[in-house]
This record gives C-alpha cells, sequence and structure tokens, in this order.
C-alpha cells in the first residue's frame, strides 16, 4: 500500500467508523431498493396475467385482443422492454414484438419451469434479441437480459406470460449516481455466488459505473483501465461476464468478494484490500437471494481508500491559511513598519475572506437550494458542488445525499400517486357504470315483474279451464277402469285361447310325426312285396324245372337198362331242385314275418293319429268358446269407448277454447319473451360489463395496496 494513504489515515483515523456507517448505509440502501424493484416487477407480471386471464374468462382467444393488452401493460410497465406467450407446445404466439411471433422457445428455462405451474426470472444471460427490440428506459442497455416468467392455465393447459427486463435497468437500480458518496471512485455491483448455469463464482452480473466514460473523465473499462504491472484491463462489450473480481496480482478472488461468499457479508474500510485494479479499496458486500430465482448473487459497494481519507479539516486549514497570511504580514511589517491598527485591520480582513470562502460560500448555496425547497416549488435535481474536501465539502456531499433521498422519496410518491390517481380515474369511471348498469337492469326487472303479473292472470284463466277437464277426467278415468276390467278378462280369455291353439298345434306335430311313421311302414311293407314276389318266381321257375326234369327221369327209366348212367345225372339235377325250393320256402316264411310287423306299426300309427285328431278336436271347440266370449267382452268395450267418445267430444269444445285463449296469450307472450330476451340480452352483457370491471377493479385494488405498501414503507422509514 502507497505510504500516502498512512498519511491520510493517521490524520483522519476518525473517519474509519464514519466511512463503515457510509458503506453500511449504501449496501443496505441499494439492497432495499433492489428488493422494492423486484417486487414492482412481480407485482407488474401479476396484474399482467390478471387482465390476461379476464378476458379469456369472457371473450375467446383473439390474439390481436391479446397482443394489444400486452402492448397497453407494456406501456404501463415501462421497464419491460417485450411481454410474450409461451403456448403448452413451447411456441410464442402472442408477443409485443412481431419479430418473436412463431419461434419455439422451448430453450428458456422458463419454460420448462414454467410447465411445472412455478413463476421464475432468468438470467442475466445474453439475449441479442434485446438489442432488436430496443424499448429500454434506460440510457445503458445491451444483449444482457433477465426474463421473467408467470404461469397460468386456459383450456387445461399451461402457457407463461414472459417479461423481457433489460439488465441495464436492474443496473440503475443499484448504480443511482446520486447514492455514491464517493463520486470520484465509488462503484456498486453484483457478482455471482451461485449457480446452476456455466459461469465462474464471482462474475460480474451488472453494469459497472466505470463501464465507459459517462460518470467519470478518467480511465474506464471500454477503454481499458491500466495496472501497475498487470497489464489493462478491459472489456469488449460490456462489463456483465467479462469482468471476474480477481485480484490480478494473485489470480484469485479479491478479499471483498471472497469473504461475502464465505460469511454472507463483508465490511472494511481501512486497510482495505486490492481489487481488479489492484487499487485498493474499502466498501460492504452483502448476499441478494432474488425472488422466484435459483441463484444467489452478492453486491459489493466499494470506494477507493485514497477517496475514503482525503479529507483536510477546517480546524486544520482555516488555522494554517490564517497563520500563514499573518506571518507574511508580520515579515511585511518588520520589513516596511506600519501601525499596529493597519496590522489588526490587514488581520481581519484576511480571516474574513478565509471564512467567506472556504465556509460561507458554500453554505450559502446550500442555503439557496434550501430555500428553493422550502418554498415547495424547488429544483430537486440542483446538487451542491463540492469544492474542497473538508467539513464544507462534507455538508455539500450529504447535503446532496439529503436531496437525493427526497427527491428518491418524492419520485416515489410521485409514482404512487400517479397509480393511485390512474386506479382512482378507473374505479370512478367503473362506479359510474356500475350505477347505470344496475339502473338499467333494474328497468328489466321491473318490466320483467310487469310481464309475470300479466302471465299469472292468463294462468289462472286457463286454470279454471283445466278444472272443468279435470271433472270430465275423472268421469272418463271411471270409464276405463270399467274398460280395463274387460280387458283384463278379455286378456285372460285370449290367454286361454292361447294355450288351446298351442294344444291343437303340438296335436298336428304329434299327427305329422305318426303320419311320417305310418308312411315308413307302408314303404317297407311295399319292399317286403317286391322281395315276395322276386321268391315266387324263383318257386315258379324251380317247378318248371322239376316237371321237365320228371319227364326226363320218365324217359331215361324206359331206358333203364341200357343208360343206367343218364338217369342218374337227372336223379342228381331234381335234388338239387329240391334243395333250392327249400331255400325259398324260408325265406317267404322271413318276409311274411316282416310284413306282419309293419303291418302291426301301421295299424298303431294309425291309432295314434285318431287319439291325436279327437284331441286337437277338443282345442278347437274350446277355442271357439273362447273367441265367443271375448267377442262379448269387445262388445261391451265398444259400448265404453263411445262413452269415451261423447265425454272427449265435451272436453274439445273446451280445450278449443283454451287453444284459443293459449293462442292469445302465447301471441302476448312471444311479444313479451321478444322484448325480454333483448332486455335479458343486455342485462347480460351489461352483467358480464360489471363482472369484467369488477376483476379491473382488484387489479386497481392491487395497484392501491401496493401503492399504499410503498407510501407506508416511505413512512415508516422515518421517525414522527
Amino acid at each position: 500500500m502507497d505510504r500516502k494513504y498512512y498519511l491520510s489515515y493517521l490524520l483522519n483515523k476518525k473517519l474509519k467508523n464514519q466511512s463503515e456507517k457510509i458503506f453500511e448505509g449504501i449496501a443496505n440502501g441499494r439492497k432495499r431498493a433492489l428488493d422494492n424493484w423486484f417486487q414492482d416487477m412481480w407485482v407488474a407480471m401479476q396484474l399482467t396475467r390478471d387482465t390476461i386471464l379476464a378476458y379469456l374468462g369472457q371473450n375467446g382467444v383473439d390474439f390481436e385482443d391479446l397482443i394489444n393488452i400486452l402492448k397497453d401493460k407494456r406501456k404501463r410497465f415501462e421497464d419491460f422492454s417485450e411481454f410474450f406467450i409461451i403456448n403448452s407446445q413451447g411456441q410464442v404466439n402472442i408477443s409485443t414484438y412481431e419479430g418473436q411471433i412463431g419461434r419455439i422457445r422451448k430453450d428458456l428455462p422458463n419454460f420448462n419451469i414454467g410447465q411445472q405451474n412455478k413463476p421464475f426470472m432468468y438470467g442475466p444471460y445474453i439475449d441479442e434479441d434485446t438489442l432488436k427490440i430496443g424499448n429500454c428506459s434506460s440510457k445503458f442497455f445491451d444483449e444482457v437480459t433477465l426474463m421473467f416468467s408467470l404461469p397460468f392455465e386456459n383450456d387445461g393447459k399451461i402457457s407463461i406470460l414472459c417479461g423481457r427486463v433489460p439488465n441495464d435497468v436492474m443496473s440503475d437500480v443499484i448504480q443511482d449516481e446520486d447514492t455514491h458518496v464517493y463520486k470520484e471512485s465509488g462503484d456498486n455491483y453484483l457478482f455471482m455466488v451461485k449457480t446452476n448455469r456455466d459461469i465462474q463464482i464471482g462474475t460480474a452480473i451488472s453494469r459497472s459505473r466505470f463501464e465507459d466514460n459517462t460518470f467519470t473523465g478518467g480511465e474506464n473499462l471500454k477503454d481499458g483501465i491500466s495496472t501497475k504491472k498487470w497489464g489493462t484491463v478491459k472489456i469488449k462489450k460490456h462489463t456483465e461476464f467479462e469482468i471476474v473480481f480477481k485480484d490480478p496480482a494473485t489470480n484469485e478472488l479479491h478479499e471483498g468478494v471472497l469473504n461475502t461468499i464465505k460469511t454472507g457479508q463483508n465490511l472494511n474500510s481501512w486497510p482495505g484490500y486490492p481489487e481488479y485494479r489492484h487499487i485498493y479499496v474499502g466498501g460492504k458486500g452483502i448476499l441478494i437471494t432474488p425472488p422466484h430465482s435459483d441463484e444467489i448473487w452478492g453486491m459489493m459497494c466499494e470506494g477507493d481508500i485514497q477517496e475514503i481519507y482525503k479529507f483536510k479539516s477546517l480546524n486544520f486549514k482555516i488555522p494554517l491559511k490564517f497563520g500563514i497570511l499573518s506571518g507574511s504580514l508580520t515579515v511585511l511589517n518588520s520589513i516596511v513598519p506600519f501601525s499596529n491598527y493597519l496590522l489588526w485591520l490587514a488581520n481581519l480582513v484576511i480571516m474574513y475572506a478565509l471564512i467567506k470562502f472556504d465556509v460561507v460560500k458554500s453554505i450559502n448555496k446550500t442555503v439557496n437550494i434550501l430555500q428553493e425547497i422550502a418554498e415547495g416549488e424547488g429544483d430537486l435535481s440542483l446538487r451542491v458542488e463540492k469544492m474542497s474536501n473538508d467539513e464544507i465539502g462534507e455538508l455539500s456531499r450529504w447535503f446532496n445525499k439529503f436531496i437525493n433521498n427526497q427527491m428518491t422519496i418524492i419520485k416515489r410518491i410521485g409514482i404512487s400517486s400517479r397509480d393511485s390517481k390512474n386506479s382512482a380515474i378507473e374505479l370512478s369511471g367503473m362506479t359510474e357504470s356500475f350505477y347505470n348498469n344496475a339502473k338499467n337492469i333494474e328497468g328489466i326487472v321491473g318490466d320483467l315483474v310487469n310481464n309475470s303479473v300479466e302471465h299469472n292472470q292468463i294462468f289462472q284463466n286457463t286454470q279454471e279451464k283445466f278444472n272443468i277437464l279435470s271433472n270430465s277426467i275423472v268421469n272418463i278415468d271411471d270409464i276405463l277402469e270399467g274398460v280395463n276390467e274387460k280387458t283384463t278378462n278379455t286378456s285372460n280369455k285370449a290367454k286361454i285361447s292361447e294355450k288351446n291353439t298351442i294344444e291343437v298345434l303340438e296335436t298336428m306335430l304329434g299327427l305329422e310325426n305318426s303320419m311320417k311313421i305310418a308312411q315308413e311302414s307302408i314303404i317297407g311293407l311295399k319292399k317286403y312285396s317286391e322281395e315276395i314276389s322276386e321268391v315266387v318266381d324263383v318257386i315258379e321257375k324251380i317247378s318248371k324245372q322239376t316237371q321237365m326234369l320228371a319227364l326226363n327221369a320218365s324217359i331215361e327209366a324206359a331206358r333203364s337198362g341200357e343208360h343206367g348212367r343218364g338217369f342218374a345225372v337227372v336223379a342228381n339235377e331234381v335234388s338239387q331242385l329240391a334243395t333250392e325250393s327249400e331255400k325259398a320256402t324260408v325265406s317267404i316264411s322271413s318276409l311274411i314275418k316282416y310284413v306282419q310287423e309293419e303291418a302291426t306299426k301301421t295299424i298303431n300309427s294309425v291309432k295314434e293319429i285318431s287319439n291325436q285328431v279327437d284331441i286337437g278336436s277338443s282345442s278347437v271347440k274350446n277355442s271357439v268358446h273362447t273367441f265367443k266370449e271375448i267377442g262379448g267382452e269387445i262388445e261391451d268395450i265398444a259400448d265404453k269407448v263411445k262413452s269415451i267418445s261423447e265425454l272427449v267430444s265435451i272436453q274439445a269444445i273446451e280445450l278449443n277454447e283454451i287453444a284459443k285463449g293459449t293462442e292469445q296469450a302465447a301471441a302476448k307472450l312471444d311479444r313479451d319473451t321478444n322484448r325480454s330476451e333483448d332486455e335479458s340480452l343486455t342485462a347480460i352483457h351489461m352483467v358480464k360489463e360489471i363482472i369484467s370491471q369488477t376483476v379491473q377493479v382488484d387489479q386497481s385494488s392491487k395497484v392501491l395496496t401496493h401503492t399504499a405498501n410503498n407510501l407506508n414503507e416511505i413512512v415508516s422509514a422515518f421517525k414522527l
């Protein structure tokens, strides 16, 4: 460390505690501002989502209307440069930036986490679209982006509302220029502590105050910052992701960042530590946990040790200057003597000049600004120039800090007031609309009540006609009871007739089977008869042969003396014929037996057929008797039906009168219904408007609640 730092520290040891309080205040103030900003972002996302859900609840999906809703919300919430919606398939179908529509954005972690129905903030990350879109509320902006997302359900599917915010907008929150007590070297920055992404711990994730020459005339990161012997620290595009907060001498994370990561905080205002430029700085480090994020960040609020202890008290400066000037006068008086009065007067002028230029001049500037502010119309953007590093310089520094705090408070009050005013105007307009709609609905309900009274009178007249009909119906009911009894008897007799018919049918089936058996027996007899004929033919042939043989035997017998051998042959033939006659006789006997058996079967079948015919005849007689009884019952029923017909004729006359009255009533009802339908549609439309306005009232209430919380937080910061 440079020796001049030690000398400054030794002269201003009392500043150590003061600077620690300063860094504590800066860090806590920036953390509180960042927390408020995150809360504002999520409230904006919720209000935008609620507006979309309210629209979808009252209408179908109309992309043009939804795009207009998102555009309106983007104008209202200026920190967002784009709103868009990713559907359940990962496609952007609605966006305030036309170039985004139709793209598949499954690459965004917001999509995967949104499908789990969870809100999420992703980033900072590099997104070239952020530069193309523009619409940034910060005068600094590049490709570094924060993406907020909030899921919602429509028709059972999850869609994801996304809001794009340039990272420089968040950097503006922690780099608010008026919050820097140490103007020459002060810097507030964010760095990565814990992440699932491929980002080195200690990497910058916000814009440095010295990224360019906007706030200081010295070296900056874009042009390059020279170190004593470690080269030049320079960025290509932006601080984020290009700077890692390491001491170039050790190539390790510098003490402020390292201790903040290890212990959750760090406070060091002496002797300080070398940072990424290897310049000794002091400051405060704390951890930041962004809502709905899976990362942990760190924030450092730092200033150079040289500037922290760059202070020369008036108690030292004025006596020193007065002593030098007074000593000079004394020396001059010894060379050119003049009166003690003149010497005293000269010392008085010197003291007056010192007090005027070193004290009063700066105080007057402060008083003038205070006068403007005290009158209620002062310019809060005015600042007292810090012209010295003494108590007056500190007064101007803290006066500027005070004015900045008041301006910040008034800005927040102004934003809250604007939101409250807009919400009040919306509520006023909706209240008036509620009143007008309620009056219209009251008139519609009155007409409906009057129509109901008239319709009730028509129904009373119709009721009298129906009483007459009711009495006729009672008479018909009595007659129908008798008809029912006759019908029951007829039904029972018909069932008996049905049973007899079934029995006749079964008998006929039996006859059919018996006839088949008899037919088969007759066919058998015919067959056997043919076989008997064949046997008879054989016997006839045998008889003829026997006669021939007998004749031959007689002839041969006459010759028996000489031809005895021939007789023997004839005798043999006669013997064979006798054998055949015996076989034919046996065959005839068997055939006769079979014929007798078939004849017996045929007789039995004929008897069975006779019995079946007797049974069928009896059943037919019973059916005829039953049908005669049914005929008598039907005549009685016809008489009853005639009576019913007469009663129905009477009712027809009454019904005709009712029809005429009903037709007239229907015509009136039709007119009233058409009018009521129109009025009902009007009432329904008004109710829908009221429901939609109720959602807007809810949103306005949320805005007012958020505004009230902001105002309450502002007030609670003061002791009253």
